[in-house]
C-alpha cells in the first residue's frame, strides 16, 4: 500500500514532439501542465480542468513612464528596452528530472520514453536573449515538485554599457479577470538604497475594481 501511494504522488510525464507535459494530483485536484520548446516556455497551466494561461509567460523590461521619466528624458535613454519586452528570442532549454540534466527530450530523443515516465521533481530552465544592444541573457527556471507547487527563478545577467533597466519581472497573462491577489515580500520602498529597510509580510486583495485589474 505504502509504494502504491508513492507512486501515486508521484508526477507523470508526457514527453511530446514539441512540448514536455507534467500531470499529477493534489489532494483533491488534477493539475496538467505543458513546457513548450517552441513557444519557450510554460504554455499551459490547468487545474481540475480550469486553464490558468493566456499566453507563454517571459520576461519584462518595461513599465509604464512617471511625469519624472518624461521630464529627464528616461524613455528616450532607455527605449530600447521596449523592444526588448516586445521581442525576445529564447536560445537553450534544460530539463532536469530528479535533479539529473537530461537531453533535451523532443522529437526524435523522446522515442526512448514509454508513455508511463514519473518523477518526484521536475525543473525546466529557458534561457533568453535579449534584441537590445549590447545583448543580454536572462534565465528562467521552472521547478515543479509531486504536489503540483510551481517555483519560478527569474534572473537577468546584465552587461556593462546598457541603459538603465525600467523594471525586471515576469508577465502572466490570464485568460479571465482575478477575483483577488495575494502578495508575498517586501513592503514599502525596497529600491537597492532601501531595502534593508523593507519588511517581509503577506496580503490578500479582493474584490478589485474591474480598472485594476
Amino acid at each position: 500500500m505504502e509504494h502504491a501511494s508513492k507512486a501515486q504522488d508521484q508526477l507523470k510525464l508526457i514527453y511530446g514532439d514539441c512540448t514536455l507535459g507534467i500531470r499529477g494530483r493534489a489532494g483533491e485536484k488534477e493539475f496538467h501542465y505543458i513546457f513548450s520548446y517552441q513557444t519557450g516556455g510554460l504554455e499551459s497551466l490547468c487545474i481540475d480542468g480550469r486553464e490558468w494561461l493566456f499566453r507563454t509567460p517571459k520576461p519584462v523590461f518595461w513599465r509604464a513612464l512617471t511625469d519624472n521619466d518624461r521630464g529627464s528624458g528616461f524613455h528616450l535613454k532607455s527605449g530600447g528596452w521596449l523592444s526588448a519586452d516586445m521581442f525576445i528570442k529564447c536560445v537553450q532549454i534544460e530539463v532536469l528530472v530528479d535533479g539529473k540534466e537530461i537531453p533535451l527530450p523532443k522529437a526524435t530523443e523522446n522515442n526512448r520514453y514509454s508513455q508511463d515516465e514519473s518523477a518526484e521533481e521536475v525543473a525546466v530552465a529557458f534561457t533568453y536573449e535579449t534584441i537590445i544592444n549590447p545583448q543580454t541573457t536572462v534565465s528562467v527556471a521552472y521547478k515543479i515538485d509531486s504536489s503540483g507547487k510551481i517555483f519560478v527563478n527569474a534572473e537577468y545577467k546584465g552587461k556593462k554599457g546598457l541603459p538603465e533597466l525600467p523594471v525586471f519581472g515576469m508577465r502572466f497573462v490570464m485568460p479571465t479577470k482575478a477575483r483577488g491577489y495575494c502578495y508575498e515580500g517586501l513592503s514599502g520602498e525596497t529600491y537597492p538604497d532601501r531595502k534593508a529597510g523593507g519588511e517581509k509580510v503577506s496580503f490578500m486583495w479582493k474584490d478589485f475594481p474591474s480598472r485594476l485589474i
